[in-house]
């Protein structure tokens, strides 16, 4: 009978190079992805790299401007401690003259020789632009820039005023004002004369041009990427 027929259907067995297919994209397969981690591994490794020079540049960089700092800072104050040991050693002459009023100050200390002292004393000392002995006026008595000194009054700077008014204060650091003979932007120190009986006689002025100090900072400029 019919139903007793049972369906013959025939397979076909596989081909050989189906067989040998099947482990070879396996293996392609993992090569892919031996390959994509390998690359991941790379792209790890080279952020990693990186950012190691980032941060050892950011080191350089950082100390680099630490020493800069350090070498400015050295600088100023090798210049104003060369400007206050002329001041002090003009101060020394006054004490040994023996002076001990404004009359004496002027009479001793407004003459050429003066003067020329004045200009041998800063001689070599670039930072120093000039030495002035003011009376307790504010009036000019010595200047090592003139000859004859010229008629200019400091009264209403800063540093006059501070000093006249100040019985505590020896010396004062003015801010950067124009210089009223050279126009040049001027950083001032001002050293205070007393008389043996405490009157104030007046001071010693020392200007340092703001200019000094740049050509010195220009010479050792940061790297425009710093």
């Amino acid at each position: 009978m019919l139903s007793d027929v049972k369906p013959h259907f025939e397979t076909t067995p596989p081909t050989r190079s189906q067989i040998n297919d099947a482990p070879r994209s396996r293996l392609i397969q993992l090569l892919a992805m031996c390959g994509l981690a390998l690359i991941a591994a790379i792209v790890i490794a080279t952020g990693k790299t990186i950012l190691d020079f980032r941060k050892q540049a950011i080191a350089n960089s950082q100390r680099e401007l630490k020493n800069t700092a350090l070498i400015l800072a050295e600088e100023t104050s090798r210049a104003f401690d060369a400007l206050e040991l002329v001041q002090m050693s003009v101060l020394e002459q006054i004490k040994a003259l023996g002076v001990s009023s404004k009359n004496e100050l002027a009479y001793r200390m407004s003459g050429r020789d003066i003067y020329l002292a004045l200009r041998d004393k800063i001689s070599g000392l670039p930072n120093i632009d000039a030495i002035t002995i003011i009376d307790p006026t504010g009036r000019l008595i010595n200047f090592s820039r003139y000859w004859p000194i010229p008629a200019v009054n400091v009264s209403d700077r800063d540093y006059f005023k501070a000093l006249k008014s100040s019985p505590e204060l020896n010396s004062f650091i003015s801010e950067p004002v124009r210089n009223r003979g050279t126009g040049t932007w001027t950083i001032y120190r001002a050293q205070k004369i007393v008389a043996p009986s405490g009157e104030f006689l007046g001071m010693i002025l020392g200007a340092m041009e703001l200019r000094y100090f740049e050509a010195f900072f220009s010479r050792i400029a940061l790297d425009p990427g710093s």
